[in-house]
């Protein structure tokens, strides 16, 4: 850790940073040399928090003068994480008025308030119930080094850039006087990184104000004697340095900053696009380091050209710079692991609020990755997946859905649908090709799909389960496709339930019907709930957590039973108020003579019994699956029934005593919208003078 080799004791990392004991040789150690700091505070106080008064009293607690005089100007800051105080300004503004009430106080007169460069900063740091107070010693972040003048920024900011360097082992290279190159060099920022870390100068040398020299502990004698020691370390470089940049105003602003940073001898910078790359003699006399911070694009358009470029650069540098090693920050993941590179190793660093990906390379035979490139069928289906995923995700996790259909053969040629489970697992299953589709065609746009579905969505191989869909003939539908007997927890509106993704063609849950059971959960209170063709029991187990006063759950299947009996387990609700009930449903229907508030109805399409003499047909048979049910609805019940038959026709004018309502849009969620045929539903309950 960085802060050690300054000489910083009893480290710790918290989610807000780093926390250390040190003196004021510490203190100004890391200010002057610290390459991957922001901020550097000294905590004065810390308080727990249960309102703004606590602010206040805690601030106004604090010896300020022991600090700063009055004759000196402060100014305050907030950060605010997670907290019951959450205006940021306000907070500042209440530990402002304790300072100034402090000093009134005691001095009948206040210090002034000086926003652009006071005496000493201070700053409150408010997470849940927690506050605390402290010096602001680095006054402004320590990423502003002080050779950009004016208001100049850069793409990416200097410390960003020091870090994804230490993870670029450019520590270790520089000690053989390796090469660097920066081919999209942009304002020169990893350029200028690198030569700091090869000179072995100071991050700061170039800064001339940090937060404590208004400070009164602050002791100018021993600041100048460690900045003379630090700056005695300097040493020159043998290693070669050099920029290259397509815009000639980022060339401009590059000369320029490296002139004011000293490296102007070192550093060699030129116009010149990609393809126009060229090597020099002394790039070939020893191994380097290629660091680059290539575009990854705002617009999803941009997705399939930037996968060309990422692949062009990295197949450039490998042709002309074999053994070199090469470093690729992105904030798009997917860009990085397009280059036909095997990925060494990753690091995640936050660019200011955004989340990028470090990939590292090495640039050897050994590494190259023998996959062709994508076909643009391929990338078309891997852009639609990004698109897929970047909206479903925030919708998800703005309803608290975890399990959910990414994918629904949104692309005639990748016929597919994808299902993602707690972000951990991936079930695809393939729809059956039209027989006119030559086979070799199929595998083809199957292997494309599970070579971009991991890479896309950031889940290994092992967690993504591949079935195909078929018609099933005669007793197929009743074989396992494995024997594993693996089971995984997922969770739905407060319910957990067991899934399997190897053993049978669905998972034990149907995701469509998730806001229908969500229904029927807000609905069951104090309810008789009947489940028929109950499958694994899912509607039965939120009826139970709507706290239904009793359920009956119906199936032809013992496997299928005994999973909704262990769905109902896993949710701690098995008690005898909860009956299960293996028998054909038609059957059991006939002779079932109690009363229900609610009745679940969702049929298959088609069955027929393992013997081959019991056939089912929703079309044929819903009139009398109906009918049976209205027989054991109470009057002020409700029937909902569901079927998932793309051809269905409902003939509503049979059922005279019947309202009859089509809710199917209502119980069709964002996932499914793309694919509204997923199923239909019906509301149906006596008229009111039955």
């Amino acid at each position: 850790m960085e802060i050690e080799t300054l000489g910083g004791e009893d480290c710790k990392i918290s989610p807000s940073g780093v926390s250390f004991t040190g003196s004021l040789v510490e203190i100004y150690k890391i200010c002057l040399c610290s390459r991957v700091a922001g901020k550097l505070y000294l905590e004065l106080l810390e308080f727990d928090l249960n309102d703004q008064n606590d602010i206040y009293k805690a601030a106004k607690s604090i010896e300020w003068d022991l600090h700063f005089n009055l004759t000196d100007t402060f100014s305050t800051s907030a950060d605010v994480v997670k907290s019951k105080v959450k205006n940021s300004k306000y907070a500042s503004l209440l530990v402002k008025d304790a300072i100034a009430d402090y000093f009134t106080d005691k001095y009948g007169s206040r210090p002034n308030v000086n926003v652009d460069k006071p005496s000493v900063k201070i700053n409150l740091y408010l997470s849940k119930n927690k506050g605390s107070i402290s010096l602001d010693l680095s006054g402004e972040s320590l990423h502003k080094r002080g050779y950009r003048k004016g208001n100049a920024k850069a793409a990416i900011k200097e410390n960003v850039a020091a870090a994804m360097l230490y993870r670029s082992n450019w520590t270790e290279m520089i000690k053989e006087n390796s090469g660097f190159i920066d081919p999209m060099c942009g304002s020169a920022t990893f350029l200028i990184e690198a030569a700091y870390f090869a000179t072995n100068t100071p991050s700061g040398y170039y800064r001339f104000y940090y937060g404590f020299m208004g400070w009164k502990e602050h002791d100018i004698d021993l600041w100048d004697e460690i900045f003379d020691e630090e700056e005695s370390k300097i040493k020159p470089y043998l290693g070669d340095i050099r920029g290259f940049d397509m815009d000639k105003d980022a060339i401009h602003q590059s000369i320029e900053n490296i002139k004011n940073a000293g490296f102007d001898k070192l550093i060699h910078v030129e116009k010149a696009e990609l393809k126009e790359f060229k090597v020099v003699e002394k790039m070939k006399t020893n191994s380097g380091l290629i660091c680059i911070n290539p575009p990854y694009g705002i617009r999803l358009g941009d997705s399939q050209e930037l996968t060309k470029l990422y692949v062009e650069f990295s197949e450039l540098f490998f042709k002309n710079l074999p053994g070199w090693k090469l470093s690729v920050i992105t904030g798009d993941e997917n860009l990085s692991r397009s280059i036909p590179f095997k990925i060494e190793r990753k690091n995640v660093l936050f660019n200011g609020a955004i989340k990028c990906v470090v990939s590292h390379f090495s640039l050897e035979d050994t590494k190259h990755k023998t996959e062709a490139p994508l076909s643009d069928g391929a990338l078309a289906f891997r852009n639609r997946l990004i698109k897929r995923k970047k909206h479903l995700s925030k919708w998800s996790k703005r309803n608290n859905i975890s399990c959910y259909r990414l994918y629904d053969a949104d692309l005639p040629d990748y016929n597919v649908s994808i299902d993602i489970y707690e972000d951990k697992w991936v079930s695809i299953s393939e729809y059956q090709a039209p027989k006119e589709i030559e086979e070799h065609i199929v595998k083809k746009r199957l292997s494309e799909i599970m070579r971009v579905v991991p890479e896309v969505l950031e889940i290994d191989n092992d967690s993504i389960y591949l079935k195909v869909r078929k018609k099933q003939k005669g007793n197929d539908q009743y074989l396992k496709s494995e024997n594993s007997d693996e089971y995984n927890i997922i969770y739905e509106s407060g319910a957990k339930f067991y899934v399997n993704f190897k053993d049978y063609l669905d998972t034990g849950i149907f995701l469509d019907h998730r806001p229908m059971r969500l229904r029927i959960k807000n609905e069951s209170l104090n309810k008789r709930v009947l489940n028929l063709f109950s499958y694994t029991g899912t509607v039965t187990s939120l009826a139970a957590i709507g706290g239904a006063k009793q359920t009956v759950t119906v199936d032809a299947s013992k496997k299928y039973l005994d999973w909704a009996k262990r769905n109902l387990q896993l949710n701690g609700l098995m008690s005898k108020d909860h009956i299960f009930i293996q028998s054909d449903t038609r059957e059991w229907l006939k002779k079932d003579s109690s009363k229900y508030d609610i009745i679940f109805l969702d049929p298959p399409t088609f069955s027929n019994s393992k013997s081959g003499r019991d056939i089912f047909d929703v079309q044929n048979d819903y009139i009398e699956l109906i009918e049976l049910c209205s027989k054991i609805l109470d009057k002020d019940g409700v029937l909902y029934f569901s079927n998932n038959f793309r051809k269905f026709k409902f003939d509503e004018s049979i059922f005279k005593e019947l309202e009859i309502k089509d809710i199917t849009k209502s119980t069709i969620d964002e996932d499914f919208l793309g694919n509204p045929k997923i199923h239909k539903c019906w509301e149906i309950r006596w008229t009111k003078n039955k």
